[in-house]
């Protein structure tokens, strides 16, 4: 349906009132208006995109378009919905892993620091006591 909405551009009239613009023209016949969509491409054309590129397409005029694909909104948006949600908790997911893995990381590096602190003191340590010995 996000093909079909600029075609809708607002235009000027003479005496300055705004009016509709159903028709843009084709980006392949540009001297053809964009008069039906194709639901197979997800896409606007004019009568000679609809007898070749079209040909055998699920096709509908503009204003036929609109109204079908209106009446499927709610389930097209709840579908999107879902997909948005589902995608979210699988990123929430990577992330809380990442940071699992961070932390985990952390933790295992700062426990080396101090492992080689314990030795250098027990080191330093058994120097001392060897010193003291002698």
């Amino acid at each position: 349906m996000s093909k079909l909405v600029p075609i809708y551009k607002q235009q000027e009239k003479v005496n300055g009132k705004k009016e509709q613009d159903f028709y843009n023209y084709c980006p392949v016949h540009e001297s053809e208006k964009v008069k039906f969509y194709c639901f197979n491409c997800n896409a606007v054309h004019c009568s000679l995109c609809g007898n070749s590129t079209h040909r055998n397409h699920l096709v509908r005029t503009i204003p036929d378009a609109i109204e079908q694909l209106s009446q499927n909104l709610p389930e097209i948006q709840e579908e999107k919905l879902n997909k948005l949600l589902e995608s979210l908790k699988q990123e929430t997911s990577e992330t809380f892993e990442i940071a699992k893995e961070s932390k985990i990381l952390a933790i295992t590096k700062l426990l080396e620091k101090k492992s080689l602190e314990e030795n250098d003191l027990i080191i330093k340590l058994y120097q001392i006591i060897c010193l003291k010995l002698d």
